[in-house]
This record gives structure tokens, C-alpha cells and sequence, in this order.
């Protein structure tokens, strides 16, 4: 019999492990567009229009292997593995809605926009591989993970537009991923009280299988990219519903050259260092007075540290 409780608490409530700062690289041009006097802009790119031609292409291959490890370790049968087989990704993005006055899982699709970060501070590896044409750019580094919230001005972010769900996650890389599915498997057929049933697997263990897979998507990479060490924050619109944002905050969408990009403002103190490559830290006046022009004071000494009440960010050359 399914603990239909445990099993929602389970699949919803589990909380990555985000780092108390991670790191945004970025062109020189691009630092006072990000670094605006109002707040720091974000520009989320949709998840279909990424550089990388192999994005989201890999999961189905790790699954397969994440099935075939638990049926070596007789936690699935011949039958069952059969059945898990069927797992599709959907065809859009789904993510989970829970009403109370629906009883079971509601899926939603929603239309996925990402930005992307790294939890190495100031490293070359990085700047070499994510500025484009050229070797000044910086290093900016947030603090986005607070409570267990991603917050604006103190409030979940989440609860500043309807239709919308944000939140940040690790990538995965390579053996990391199998592991994860079979560890995720594993939690959910804990939630089934006794023998497992195949219309109770498929009715509730599947469709949550489907989920994870659909969100594991677009933040699994090969190992060989495991140098980055990539954080991705994921912006799923839901396309059942318009965004609805708060009046006091300024949602901006673009589209340019067939690319569709969405604009969301954060409170500059969650910036709490900026570091510079080793072609710009001796060449930087310019980017200096314009970061100084809005707002963000003259401190480039010394190593960063978490923003105070009140205090704006080090930067670091």
C-alpha cells in the first residue's frame, strides 16, 4: 500500500546542497548589465535555445543504467524492470502541482529558463571556457541559498509571481547521475508499505520518476565537464498560467536572434564579491567607475565576505 504522505514529503521536500556563495562568470561589457543601479538582473535563457547542441540528450542513457544497477542489486524484478522501462521523458517540462483539493499529483508542463553558476570563486579553467571571444571578464559571486529559500528582499522568490517556480540545483556529472536515480528509486519504493503493486507503481512512482528525470534533464552533464562545477538556477513558467509578478518587481522577456531570454531582478546585497581575470584585475578603471556610478562602493582590496545589513560588496581584483 502507497504512504501516499511520506511519499509527496519525500519527492518534494528534498533540498540540494548549494554552497553559501556560487559564482556567475561573465564578459567585461556585460558586468554593469548584470550590476544595475535598481538590482542585480539576471538574463535566464530558454533551456531549448543553449549553445551546447547535446543539452538535455544524455538522461535517458544514465536511467537506463540506474535500472539496470537496481536489478542487480534485487531491488527491482525482471517484471518491474520492464515496467520502469516505460519511463518516457515527457515532451515538455513537467513539474509538480499539489492542490488540496486534489487528491493524488497534478503534472503541469512549463517552459524552462536557466542561468548558470559555478562554485569555484576566481578560477582560469572557467574564465578560459565561458568568456566568449575574448580574456577580461569577471567572476561575480552571490548568495542565493538562504533558509532553504532562494530570497529577494528577505521573501521566498517563489512567492513573487503566480505560474512560476524557481529554484537552484547541482549538476551532476557522469556516475553521479546514475547514482542519484537509483538512490532516488529507492527512496520512493520506501514510501510503498509491503508488496509493490504495478498499478500503484504506476500511478505514483512512475509519473514522480518522469518528474525527476524531466528536471535531472537540463542538469546532468558528462564527467568530463565536471571541472565546472556548475549550479544552475531554473525558472519553470508554467504555460497553464501567465506570469503574474509582484508590482513591485519588473519582469523583462526578450527574444534576439530566435534565442528567447527572461530578465529577473534580485536585491543588489545578495552580491557579495566580484573578482576580475588576470587580463583585466591590472586594466579595470573603466569597469570600476561604471560599477561605482551604480552604487556599488570603492572597496577592491582585501578578500571578499558575505555582505552585511546595510554594506555593499568587496571588489576583488
Amino acid at each position: 500500500m502507497i504512504n501516499t504522505d511520506k511519499l509527496l514529503a519525500y519527492a518534494c521536500g528534498t533540498i540540494p546542497n548549494i554552497p553559501a556563495s556560487i559564482y556567475h562568470y561573465t564578459n567585461e561589457e556585460t558586468v554593469p548589465l548584470i550590476l544595475t543601479k535598481k538590482h542585480i538582473s539576471f538574463r535566464m535563457t530558454r533551456i531549448d535555445d543553449f549553445d551546447d547542441v547535446y543539452e538535455g540528450k544524455t538522461i535517458e542513457i544514465y536511467y537506463d543504467l540506474a535500472l539496470e544497477k537496481l536489478h542487480k542489486m534485487n531491488i527491482l524484478t525482471e517484471e518491474q524492470l520492464l515496467l520502469f522501462s516505460k519511463v518516457q521523458l515527457p515532451e515538455k517540462h513537467a513539474f509538480i502541482h499539489i492542490s488540496s483539493s486534489y487528491n493524488g499529483i497534478k503534472l503541469e508542463t512549463a517552459v524552462p529558463y536557466v542561468v548558470c553558476f559555478s562554485k569555484n570563486a576566481n578560477d582560469p579553467y572557467m574564465y578560459k571556457n565561458y568568456l566568449k571571444g575574448t580574456d577580461r571578464g569577471c567572476s561575480l559571486g552571490f548568495h542565493l541559498f538562504t533558509d532553504k529559500h532562494v530570497v529577494v528582499q528577505g521573501k521566498p522568490l517563489l512567492s513573487l509571481c503566480n505560474g512560476a517556480r524557481l529554484f537552484l540545483t547541482n549538476v551532476l556529472y557522469g556516475e553521479e547521475i546514475v547514482d542519484h536515480l537509483v538512490d532516488y528509486i529507492q527512496g520512493l519504493l520506501n514510501c510503498i508499505d509491503g508488496v509493490f503493486i504495478n498499478k500503484e507503481l504506476e500511478e505514483w512512482i512512475l509519473p514522480f520518476i518522469e518528474i525527476e528525470l524531466a528536471n535531472l534533464q537540463y542538469c546532468s552533464k558528462l564527467n568530463k565537464y565536471r571541472r565546472e562545477n556548475e549550479v544552475r538556477m531554473i525558472l519553470l513558467v508554467s504555460e497553464s498560467e501567465s506570469i503574474s509578478p509582484n508590482p513591485a518587481y519588473c519582469f523583462k522577456t526578450e527574444e534576439k536572434d530566435g534565442r528567447h531570454f527572461l530578465y529577473i531582478p534580485f536585491h543588489r546585497s545578495l552580491l557579495n564579491s566580484i573578482h576580475a581575470s588576470d587580463a583585466l584585475k591590472n586594466d579595470m578603471d573603466d569597469l570600476k567607475s561604471k560599477l561605482i556610478e551604480n552604487g556599488y562602493t570603492n572597496k577592491f582590496r582585501g578578500q571578499s565576505t558575505p555582505n552585511e545589513k546595510g554594506r555593499e560588496p568587496n571588489l576583488c581584483p
